[in-house]
Formats: C-alpha cells, sequence, structure tokens
C-alpha cells in the first residue's frame, strides 16, 4: 500500500509540473494577446513585488510537513490538529501583520519601478495582488499538511485545479476587465 502511495505522490509530482507548464504558458500567450506587453510587464513588477511577502511565511508549511508526519507515526493525532491549527493562525496573523505593513512599501517602491502612465494600473491591482499573496501562504499551510500525511497526490491536485481555475477566470474577466479581470481571476 505504501509503494502505491509513493507511486500516486511521483506521478502527481509529474502531473502537477506538466499541466501547471502548460497552463502557464497558454495563460501568458493569452495575456500577451490580450492586455499587451506593457500591461503584461504592470502585472508581472506587481507580482514580483508582492511575493518579497513570502518571507513572512518563515517556513511554517515546512515545518508543518515535518510536525504532521511525525505526529502521524505515533499516532498523536490530537497533536497534528494542534499543528495545523497553530501554524495556520500564526501564518495568517504574521503574513497579514507584515502585508499590512509591506502596503505602503510597496506603493512606494511601485513609483520608482512603473511608468507614470501605468502607475494607476499597478497601484489598482495592488491590493489583490497582496490577497492573493494572502490566501496562497494559508492555502500552503494546508497543502503542507496534506503533504505530512502522505497525500502529496490530493496536495498536487489543488495546485492543478488552481492553475486551471486561474486560466478560466482570466479568459473570461481579463477580455471584459483588462488589467483587473486579471487580478480578480
Amino acid at each position: 500500500m505504501r509503494n502505491r502511495q509513493i507511486l500516486i505522490n511521483a506521478t502527481m509530482s509529474i502531473g502537477q509540473v506538466i499541466v501547471t507548464g502548460m497552463t502557464l504558458f497558454i495563460l501568458y500567450r493569452f495575456l500577451l494577446n490580450h492586455l499587451g506587453v506593457e500591461q503584461f510587464g504592470v502585472w508581472s513588477v506587481v507580482s514580483a513585488t508582492t511575493s518579497l511577502v513570502n518571507i513572512g511565511n518563515l517556513g511554517f508549511s515546512g515545518c508543518i510537513v515535518k510536525f504532521v508526519a511525525k505526529y502521524l507515526a505515533v499516532g498523536e493525532k490530537e497533536s497534528v490538529i494542534g499543528v495545523i491549527h497553530t501554524a495556520t493562525a500564526s501564518i495568517c496573523v504574521i503574513v497579514g501583520m507584515i502585508l499590512g505593513a509591506f502596503y505602503p512599501f510597496a506603493e512606494w517602491l511601485l513609483r520608482f519601478v512603473i511608468p507614470p502612465s501605468h502607475l494607476s494600473e499597478a497601484l489598482s491591482i495592488l491590493p489583490y495582488a497582496m490577497a492573493s499573496i494572502w490566501i496562497s501562504v494559508i492555502a500552503g499551510a494546508f497543502q503542507g499538511a496534506l503533504d505530512g500525511y502522505q497525500r502529496i497526490d490530493i496536495s498536487r491536485l489543488i495546485s492543478v485545479a488552481k492553475a486551471i481555475v486561474i486560466l478560466l477566470l482570466s479568459f473570461f474577466l481579463v477580455p471584459a476587465y483588462g488589467l483587473i479581470g486579471l487580478a480578480y481571476a
């Protein structure tokens, strides 16, 4: 049974890389065609700027994997629940505080790297990009718990589903709303 799960986990990990890669290729091509190079660049710079907040994760996701697996191995299910709750709550609060403190700095930083003609667009998608980072970090905690349970297959399936949902939402929202539609997606 264990070898079967390892094979499933490995297969899903490979599948995730392939599907996510194809999805990103399709998404980026679509975005370049519908938004143009300049707006795509604005989105890229805002995304890169907000990704700095990932430092606030402080390795919680990796620790969740280790401690969930450890407590499961010795049959301490209550400790597993405690690890997941504590890490998730900690991530919510810490990353939320970092995002709140980082927001004015991000606005200031974008003024130096985005041309004035596109600054209002960049600032309009900044809150969405920051909310996306916050949600992604929290989701990473839960995916770390799944990895600790040796259910990497489910974790990778969630990642694939996320990529596909973003692609589909982009197909519907970007033509109607432009750059802000991408932020919604």
